[in-house]
């Protein structure tokens, strides 16, 4: 199996969608900005995130850089843009009624 169809194979709609939430209720992707925001998606960045995440106090940010520990560079930056254009698409539907 080629990189390409791993990566589609582990970016599912779930795990989309629980990006997208937590986005939704973390403007600018919360603790996980380092990461997801700026896109500094080495290992050692996302390992910083989630301390940070678990400084604060937020167990989500802290569950979300633990899956994303699990994937390669590529399907961190990927999920990060799919989320992201879903929530976008939200937030224009909601300006334009």
């Amino acid at each position: 199996m080629s990189d390409e169809v791993a990566d589609r194979l582990r970016i599912v709609p779930p795990l989309v969608e629980r990006f997208r939430a937590y986005l939704e209720t973390h403007g600018a992707w919360g603790s996980l900005h380092v990461a997801l925001e700026d896109g500094n998606v080495d290992d050692t960045s996302v390992r910083w995130c989630k301390a940070w995440a678990c400084k604060e106090g937020d167990t989500e940010g802290e569950a979300l850089a633990d899956v994303l520990l699990t994937m390669t560079k590529t399907q961190r930056l990927k999920i990060a843009q799919r989320a992201g254009e879903q929530q976008y698409e939200r937030d224009r539907k909601r300006w334009e009624r």
